[in-house]
């Protein structure tokens, strides 16, 4: 399960923030929401025994 070790969209997008400082002061709203949903992506995943559906991987629609 990549929640426990420790690495997840949130974390990708919170790590790739600060790899661009050029981004600016607006980017730490950005990064507090995603550690936020982070938190309770993982909170959520220890309560039920798995993650949110509303959060999982998706795939693009069938080829006709």
């Amino acid at each position: 399960m990549v929640i426990l070790i420790d690495h997840d969209q949130f974390d990708l997008v919170m790590e790739d923030i600060d790899c661009v400082p050029s981004l600016g002061c607006d980017s730490g709203a950005v990064r507090r929401q995603m550690a936020r949903r982070r938190l309770a992506k993982v909170s959520r995943s220890r309560e039920h025994g798995e993650g949110d559906p509303s959060l999982a991987c998706r795939t693009g629609p069938e080829a006709d």
